[in-house]
């Protein structure tokens, strides 16, 4: 069985990492450069893009990139193909700062949560038939307005949207696919936008 190796990392450089913000390709280099810097005992060391793309499987022009992003938020040094971490860890730029309140609670978190009802019958409480023509028809944020007030177009209990580019109105299936909607427009449900 073979022995397993280790990376020797300074607690210090742990700590200023667990506390910055890296994207997900900066994070997979960072543990490359440590792999390929600290695993081997160096600080800095001659490491080529394509050693980058075997240990991270990020493409090239990625890795690039990300080690530009690296090197502008100072987190890395780059002396020709020497590459290392800046240990000047003030330079890091500081991820989320979040304020130690103690044991404070907003006065609603004590408030106990609304009763739970059937969201369906007041549904069909709300629902009226309203008939719109063409010339009444004046979107407003996915509802259809009719005089003050916005209702929202149904059928079957599905959204329908007027496209007016094609004259035609589109029900918007539970996947999010829209089809034509090919029933008479005196079937469609208005529900009163509340």
């Amino acid at each position: 069985m073979p022995v397993e190796t280790f990376t020797k990392v300074p607690n210090k450089m742990i700590k200023e990492l667990v506390k910055t913000n890296l994207s997900p390709y900066e994070s997979r280099y960072v543990w490359a450069l440590l792999r390929k810097t600290y695993g081997f005992h160096k600080s800095v060391d001659r490491i080529t893009n394509s050693q980058f793309v075997k240990e991270t499987g990020i493409r090239k022009e990625h890795i690039t990139r990300t080690e530009k992003k690296l090197l502008e938020k100072k987190i890395i040094n780059k002396n020709y193909r020497q590459i290392g971490f800046n240990t000047n860890y003030g330079m890091w730029p500081k991820g989320i700062v979040v304020a130690d309140l103690g044991d404070i609670v907003a006065d609603s978190g004590n408030q106990s949560l609304p009763i739970k009802v059937n969201t369906k019958e007041i549904k069909k409480t709300i629902q009226k038939k309203v008939s719109f023509s063409l010339k009444d028809r004046i979107v407003v944020l996915g509802a259809y307005k009719k005089g003050d007030k916005p209702y929202i177009p149904f059928y079957s209990d599905l959204p329908l949207r007027w496209v007016p580019a094609k004259q035609k109105w589109y029900v918007i299936k539970k996947d999010g696919e829209w089809s034509e909607y090919g029933d008479k427009e005196n079937n469609i449900e208005w529900v009163t936008k509340t």
